[in-house]
């Protein structure tokens, strides 16, 4: 085990979570992580971590497959305690998404998709997140794994012997990431966290019904589009479109404008 005097104030940090895990074992092994985590490196899988802490591979592994904690309890003592800490009035709310990239099809919603840190469509998992940033630190809020559709394709047999491989739970199904990020600002603002803004990259601002949400939380927030994004430079005349006459289709969300004046731009224009 790695000292404490390797790593000053990492015993007084985790006596924070201890309660949350069942026996000595699980403690220990946690902190043995957690270490791993903030060691030297770039590879953070538990076989070079397990060989920078002094512990066996077999034994860490054991911390993320069979030994009992209470995952949930964890992480909101981990948002408590950063909380307690780093809360800003003046704070920002960063949406975004991460990427990690892998070899083969056996880790859990892994797919070929967008890889933001390949910067082409390649073989990942992604998970949509929220980063609190504050005026001295930013740290992250939560993170959820996002589930690609064929990961929730249940007429598809192979995908049903994917999800026991992984032991994924029924209760995890395909969720458009906007949907998800707009959830996790619900739960950061059920947690009451201090904040002035909303921020996300086009990846999320070009959704209508992501700024809608916004809108309806009465969130000032600040979002990337595309650049052939129409905008008015002053706010047009809007009115819903009468009833069609054959009630086919999805009923009308939004209105419409009803007026050419303004008229709209693109936002390659110089708009300031």
């Amino acid at each position: 085990m790695i000292k404490e005097t390797v790593y000053p104030g990492i015993d007084e940090y985790m006596t924070s979570f201890f309660n949350y895990f069942h026996r000595k074992e699980g403690r220990d092994l946690a902190r043995n992580y957690v270490i791993g985590l903030i060691m030297d490196g770039e590879r953070k899988s538990v076989e070079p971590m397990s060989e920078k802490v002094n512990a066996s591979e077999r034994s860490m592994q054991r911390l993320l497959t069979e030994v009992k904690w209470d995952e949930q309890e964890v992480i909101r003592e981990y948002r408590r305690v950063m909380l307690d800490k780093t809360s800003d009035p003046q704070g920002i709310i960063a949406v975004d998404d991460t990427s990690f990239p892998k070899k083969g099809r056996d880790s859990v919603c892994v797919s070929r998709q967008y890889c933001g840190r390949m910067g082409k469509v390649d073989n990942c998992q992604i998970g949509v997140s929220l980063t609190y940033v504050g005026q001295d630190v930013a740290w992250p809020y939560c993170m959820d794994l996002f589930v690609p559709k064929q990961w929730d394709d249940l007429e598809n047999p192979d995908c049903h012997v994917r999800r026991k491989k992984t032991k994924m739970p029924e209760t995890a199904h395909h969720k458009e990431k906007w949907r998800m990020a707009l959830e996790q600002i619900d739960l950061a603002r059920f947690d009451g966290v201090p904040h002035r803004a909303v921020v996300a990259d086009s990846w999320y601002g070009n959704f209508a019904d992501f700024r809608k949400g916004l809108v309806d939380r009465r969130e000032s927030y600040v979002v990337g589009v595309y650049s052939d994004t129409e905008v008015f430079l002053e706010q047009p005349l809007l009115e819903l479109a009468p009833p069609k006459k054959k009630k086919r289709g999805r009923p009308q969300k939004f209105s419409q404008v009803v007026n050419v004046n303004p008229q709209p731009v693109k936002v390659t224009v110089n708009l300031f």
